[in-house]
């Protein structure tokens, strides 16, 4: 008798989704073999999770503005960060009557911009980061942000469409024994998100070629599609061919979730994720998202890829994971 056809069909089913999902990440490692790289460049044990040092909370801090106390249309207005030797900031909020929809956050470190967020990810990156529903969801305020001596840290807001809300930001300040002041080069895992494309989908066979020099673990898709979406690989130089059918995880917003890892943790992002760029080498290569419609409609893909954040003597910058 085959013990197998006893089995309660509602088990049955979330046995083959266990094994379904297995089968599809152990063909993400396997690809991410045949085009290797990894999370950053250099030695990955360097990157830590979290900050080693302790950290003690010290009090929450509002974050003022020399412009004025709304955003009129299309018009960036700019946070100072200010912070003391040896402070650290982390959880950035935001006035919790802000109706923050049309508005675009990003966060810059000495000129160069770190990320920039669209309010409409919010929901979906504080899910998928496991930050509160109040905060900005910038993972590199997760784990904080210390006190550069040549830097300037600045949150930049703009809005799309004219508003005159006045907005209010706060953050938690925390103190530790952890000096960036030093030459040792201190590095923290961090990752960002990224627009890749926004296209008019035709009735019928669609291709979107994504080619993104970034480790990519999450695929975002704003769209009322919601059918199968094949990730379509086609590499002369590794003799490579295939397609992955992306595993949708989730939905929130009307924001569909497909993950290319398990978890966001280093053990995770060590194995799993896909560099585009690393199939798309060549021009007679190509890495597309395959998408068949029945009707004209938009498709708009944001992506979710790791960096390195790194502190040395006062200073910090990013590691590209290439």
């Amino acid at each position: 008798m085959n013990l197998w056809n006893l089995l309660p069909k509602e088990i049955q089913n979330i046995v083959n989704q266990y094994l379904a999902r297995c089968e599809y990440f152990e063909k993400i490692k396997s690809i991410k073999k045949i085009f290797y790289c990894q999370p950053v460049d250099g030695p990955f044990e360097t990157i830590n999770e979290t900050w080693e040092e302790p950290l003690a909370f010290k009090e929450t801090r509002k974050i003022v503005s020399s412009h004025p106390s709304y955003v009129p249309q299309r018009y960036s207005k700019w946070f100072e960060v200010e912070l003391n030797p040896g402070e650290v900031i982390k959880n950035l909020r935001i006035n919790s009557n802000i109706n923050v929809k049309n508005l675009h956050f990003e966060i810059e470190i000495g000129g160069h911009r770190m990320d920039r967020i669209e309010s409409s990810l919010f929901n979906v990156l504080r899910k998928i980061y496991h930050m509160k529903d109040d905060e900005i969801p910038f993972y590199l305020l997760k784990n904080g942000i210390p006190y550069l001596a040549y830097h300037k840290i600045t949150i930049g807001i703009e809005s799309s469409t004219e508003t005159t809300q006045a907005i209010v930001l706060s953050a938690d300040i925390y103190t530790g024994s952890l000096d960036a002041s030093g030459r040792e080069v201190k590095y923290i895992l961090c990752f960002q998100n990224q627009w890749i494309s926004e296209k008019l989908l035709k009735p019928g066979f669609n291709e979107i070629y994504i080619r993104r020099h970034l480790i990519n673990y999450y695929i975002l898709v704003e769209s009322e599609y919601d059918g199968d979406i094949v990730l379509n690989f086609e590499n002369k130089t590794y003799q490579y061919q295939g397609k992955l059918k992306l595993l949708k995880i989730g939905e929130i917003d009307k924001i569909k979730i497909y993950s290319l890892t398990k978890s966001l943790k280093k053990e995770d992002i060590c194995q799993y994720g896909i560099n585009f760029s690393r199939v798309d080498l060549y021009r007679w290569d190509k890495c597309t998202l395959q998408i068949n419609v029945d009707k004209e409609m938009p498709f708009h893909i944001t992506t979710i890829n790791s960096n390195a954040f790194g502190v040395a003597g006062g200073m910090a910058g990013l590691r590209l994971c290439a």
